[in-house]
């Protein structure tokens, strides 16, 4: 790497990344934006991605020779022991393991959260149904119907947030397309 004049913590960081060299995919890449801000004198950056790759050189090193941290094995096999396939599971599952390849814990902690949220959610959904606020919602919807340009699209979204336990996205989603659909009756009925 090359090293003009650099405050002395970078040089050390740059160091590090020398001295504890762990090959992950995209490490590479990582390097080539570092020395671009080091050779634009962005420093601020410089730092950053240089603790971003120390860090992910450490966490690599820490799972080769410990397997992945407690927490973040707790999560993972939570994932497998409580499996619930939805649309999108297997995407997001390669993501999971991308992080942990990279050495990036902290995504593949939110990563796994997410997958776990999603999976109790669609658990809870198939054995007792929606909860009684987005039942509501839904209810409203159909009972409300006004049509409108997008709204196939919005009720396909709806119900793909559903399927996929995202309950969040669902109840946004419904409130739309009821503030839509009273917005068009409204106008209909009073210009």
């Amino acid at each position: 790497m090359n090293m003009p004049k650099l405050p002395l913590k970078l040089n050390q960081m740059l160091t590090s990344i020398e001295e504890e060299q762990e090959l992950y995919p995209g490490r590479e890449q990582e390097l080539a934006s570092l020395q671009k801000y080091i050779d634009t004198g962005d420093l601020f950056m410089a730092e950053s991605t240089a603790e971003r790759i120390i860090e992910q050189q450490r966490a690599l090193k820490h799972t080769r020779e410990h397997g992945l941290p407690a927490h973040l094995q707790q999560l993972c096999d939570s994932i497998r022991q409580e499996a619930e396939p939805y649309s999108g599971r297997e995407r997001e599952l390669e993501s999971l393991q991308k992080y942990i390849d990279t050495g990036d814990h902290f995504m593949a902690k939110a990563t796994a959260e997410r997958i776990i949220e999603q999976q109790r959610t669609l658990k809870h959904t198939r054995e007792h149904g929606l909860p009684a606020h987005l039942q509501q919602l839904c209810d409203c919807i159909l009972q409300e119907a006004e049509p409108y340009s997008g709204r196939e699209q919005e009720l396909a979204s709806l119900q793909k947030y559903i399927d996929t336990g995202d309950h969040f996205m669902a109840e946004s989603t419904a409130e739309r397309i009821i503030e839509q659909q009273r917005t068009l009756k409204h106008t209909r009925e009073h210009g």
